[in-house]
Order: C-alpha cells, then sequence, then structure tokens
C-alpha cells in the first residue's frame, strides 16, 4: 500500500477505503470480545465488585498508612466491604 501511494496515480480516497478495511479486519476480534462481554451482564457485575473490593482494600492500607505519618488515632474497623 504504502509503495502504490508514493508511486502515485491512486487517489486518496481508495486508499482511505482500502486502509479502513485493513482496521475494520484488525479490530474484528475486538469487537466481537466487547459483544460477548455486553451479552454477560454478571459479567460485567462480577469485574466491577472485583475491582471495587481491591480498590477498597488498597484504600485502607493507604490511609492507615497515612493516618500513621500525621499521628491520627486508628479505629479497629474491620476492612470495608463492598458498598451497595
Amino acid at each position: 500500500m504504502r509503495e502504490r501511494f508514493e508511486k502515485g496515480g491512486t487517489g486518496y480516497g481508495e486508499f482511505k477505503k482500502e486502509l479502513f478495511a485493513k482496521l475494520w479486519d484488525y479490530f474484528a476480534p475486538m469487537r466481537k470480545r466487547r459483544e460477548e462481554i455486553l451479552r454477560d451482564k454478571s459479567y460485567i457485575d462480577n469485574v466491577l465488585a472485583r475491582g471495587s473490593e481491591r480498590a477498597n482494600q488498597i484504600a485502607d492500607q493507604v490511609m492507615a498508612r497515612v493516618r500513621a505519618a500525621v499521628g491520627l488515632r486508628t479505629h479497629s474497623l474491620e476492612p470495608r466491604t463492598m458498598r451497595s
């Protein structure tokens, strides 16, 4: 494609169509996977729940270090769980 472009004689419109076709084919597996994921709502909910739980655990650890660094009293609360 590059050689034909540099050689000349082919219009931009033709190259745009060819490039679009190549990109469409390249991204086909990703489009398929996206469609599969969107069909399975429980998968999305589970990914979000796991991410939320992990983020809360990390935030709890960071806040414990911050409180210790500034001399704030720590509470003996159980770790947070995902909130509704």
